[in-house]
């Protein structure tokens, strides 16, 4: 099976070195938030997320480019993965295993040419100690201070400041607090009934809490006071009537911030699992639905606008922003921000395959039975 797939999809001719004077070396680290949390350079993650890296590693060869390298732990069990999606794979990439990246990092050093990039699906700690215990130059990574910096911006309260920005604007107010006390709790539910607790930092569903009353049970104050303990504050927002997840993604260079499209999806409860693959114009017309052009439009320019001011200058990288479509008490609206990642998403990776010619829409599923598994229905 390899033979063909190195050959027609994934070779690039090391003959020809002047053809990609630049290649990226991409690697799936889902373990990235909970580094971000821990703010360690080394720590041991679940069983869960360890399958989870070890199953989906092979996924960024869907966006990399010609000549770019994937970092997997097998080679050719991620050859295996990418065959079921042949047809949504651009030639050119190719896998590559540990001990073979040290070599290639040694060469690159000795030739006094280092021409790779890294491109991890978020910047931490942990990842930069990974890289550079394969030898990987200091100088091309992110220093500590940069590093610092991606953590700070990735902290749920700069999306509570984003939507301080539009409750500045006298209309709706999006109601967000950050807290490290339990008292502060029990008002919110009893003002809202139902609120939504939310570690400093976790995403995809991780580290959230729908809580009110009934569920404000012991061990739940008990996963505050620990969320509380580690990470110094727990987020609490107000629960809303939600109609429709959705997404806004962009591409950083720079520091400087440009939408690249729009991702809608579906969560299991608080846990996402699946995104649709559509054209832009598709999407567009879904979230039309329930809010006005004009609402969509501005929300994009002013998360440009945010993003390009809290971003650290020298951050290049994808960003997403996820939102929701709420049923209010004044109507339908759109939520501007539910949380900000500073690293890829799975709507980036909707992003990179192709938009089916003769449907409208499909859904690419994260599926997890024995393993997981990525796949287009």
């Amino acid at each position: 099976m390899r033979a063909w797939l190195s050959k027609k999809w994934f070779f690039c001719p090391v003959e020809k070195p002047y053809l990609f004077p630049f290649m990226k070396l991409h690697i799936f680290n889902p373990e990235h938030d909970i580094s971000l949390a821990l703010n360690q350079f080394r720590f041991t993650p679940s069983n869960n997320v360890v399958r989870m890296r070890k199953d989906l590693a092979y996924i960024p060869i869907l966006w990399a480019g010609e000549g770019d390298y994937v970092l997997v732990d097998d080679v050719e069990a991620a050859y295996r993965s990418a065959d079921r999606l042949r047809n949504y794979i651009k030639p050119g990439a190719r896998f590559i295993g540990y001990n073979r990246l040290k070599s290639v990092i040694r060469e690159k050093i000795r030739s006094g040419f280092f021409d790779i990039k890294a491109e991890p699906w978020g910047w931490d700690k942990a990842v930069v100690y990974q890289l550079k215990s394969m030898g990987w130059p200091e100088e091309h990574l992110p220093t500590d201070d940069q590093l610092d910096e991606i953590r700070n911006v990735s902290h749920r309260r700069m999306a509570k400041k984003f939507l301080d920005t539009f409750n500045e604007d006298g209309g709706i107010v999006f109601d967000s607090v950050e807290t490290s006390s339990v008292t502060d709790i029990m008002q919110w539910i009893d003002r809202y009934g139902t609120v939504m607790l939310k570690s400093p930092w976790s995403c995809s569903g991780r580290g959230v809490k729908i809580v009110d009353k009934e569920r404000l049970t012991p061990t739940v104050l008990r996963w505050v006071e620990n969320t509380i303990a580690q990470q110094g504050s727990i987020m609490i927002e107000r629960y809303y009537n939600k109609l429709l997840d959705f997404a806004m993604e962009f591409n950083v260079e720079e520091g400087v911030a440009k939408f690249v499209g729009y991702s809608v999806f579906e969560t299991c409860v608080t846990a996402y699992s699946s995104s649709m693959i559509a054209s832009e114009d598709h999407k567009r017309e879904i979230l039309e639905r329930y809010a006005f052009p004009s609402a969509i439009d501005e929300t994009m320019s002013r998360c440009e606008d945010y993003l390009s001011q809290v971003l650290p200058k020298a951050y290049s990288g994808a960003v997403g922003i996820d939102m929701m479509m709420i049923k209010h008490e004044e109507g339908v609206m759109l939520h501007p921000c539910v949380e900000i990642n500073v690293r890829r998403t799975m709507g980036h990776v909707a992003l990179a395959l192709p938009v089916p010619v003769l449907e409208p829409e499909r859904q690419m599923v994260i599926e997890v039975v024995r393993n997981f598994a990525l796949r287009v229905i």
